[in-house]
């Protein structure tokens, strides 16, 4: 109950990994909290699962146990926080608060750039740019198939097709190469 703010919503308490998996997929929180010692297989497997979602939360990591294997899992899977138990719930909160002021700040800072190059938001580009943008600076893979995943996602998101959101982006990218780019 402390953790629902104006900022916060609890969507999920799960009390196994099972559950946890379970919830995750079927919620698809923006943030997923979890504790490594979770009964049955553990934290870790729900963490791999929440990796490999088309739109991976942010995770933050509670444990217990620190070791330099764990911390290198960890560092590979991209998880944004590894906080120590026992942990107060300040602590936990100061740390939502740092992962959404980064989220917030990154955001800001790409609608800068595309106001920079005379992209506003009148374009239907502009909204597609800033959501393949947000997710190529969150998970770098995404680049890999940005025809094949990442239109497709976009278009999902926001119930449109590939095609019309590639054709969109490129759109605004040409109103910015004809107005001359940055001002």
């Amino acid at each position: 109950a402390i953790l629902n703010t104006k900022s916060y919503r609890v969507c999920g308490v799960c009390g196994s990994s099972t559950e946890a998996l379970e919830t995750l997929i079927r919620l698809q929180p923006n943030v997923l909290v979890i504790d490594l010692s979770l009964p049955r297989e553990g934290g870790i497997g729900v963490l791999r699962a929440a990796c490999a979602m088309r739109e991976p939360p942010s995770c933050l990591v509670l444990t217990n146990q620190v070791s330099y294997e764990l911390s290198q899992t960890l560092l590979h899977m991209g998880i944004h926080e590894v906080i120590l138990q026992p942990c107060r719930v300040s602590v936990l909160l100061r740390h939502l608060h740092e992962l959404h002021e980064e989220v917030f700040a990154a955001q800001e800072m790409i609608l800068t750039a595309l106001r920079h190059l005379r992209i506003g938001p009148h374009y239907l580009g502009h909204r597609y740019l800033l959501e393949g943008i947000q997710r190529a600076m969150k998970d770098v893979r995404c680049l890999d198939g940005i025809t094949k995943m990442l239109y497709p996602d976009i278009a999902a998101k926001y119930g449109s097709t590939a095609r019309q959101v590639e054709r969109n982006i490129r759109s605004a990218i040409d109103h910015a190469w004809e107005c001359g780019g940055a001002k």
